[in-house]
């Protein structure tokens, strides 16, 4: 299972991390709401290899993305990849692929989603190395 969930939580600043014990377990913080995701996928497929990818950027009308937006989705990269190895997930890093095409910096177009596979793929490489 490929799990590819974020893309929209980061562009819309979701936040990231429960930042007092009352956000623990509040399905509107990013973490508790991928690891919620994580545990019902694992409990319902517990035979299935569970992947967690990071989140890449996309071009904006075909320019690069910010450095703003860079370390927004490096941070939340980094909460999905401690949710992966807290759940015993695999990660597939694609964080710091080149920006893939894409409609407004965040849906891919056509051929920004060969670009995403062929990231995933290599990515996949690299994690069986």
């Amino acid at each position: 299972i490929f799990v590819f969930v974020g893309l929209n939580d980061c562009g819309f600043g979701a936040k990231l991390a429960p930042t007092c014990e009352a956000e623990k377990g509040d399905l509107t913080v990013f973490s508790e709401a991928y690891g919620a995701m994580l545990t019902k996928l694992i409990t319902n497929y517990p035979r299935a290899a569970v992947w967690c990818l990071t989140l890449p950027q996309g071009l904006t009308d075909g320019y690069a993305p910010t450095q703003a937006a860079r370390e927004r989705a490096a941070a939340y990269s980094r909460i999905i990849a401690a949710c992966a190895a807290a759940h015993g997930c695999r990660v597939a890093d694609i964080c710091g692929m080149e920006p893939y095409d894409s409609r407004v910096g965040l849906h891919p177009t056509a051929e920004g989603m060969k670009q995403l596979a062929a990231a995933v793929l290599a990515a996949l490489r690299e994690a069986e190395r």
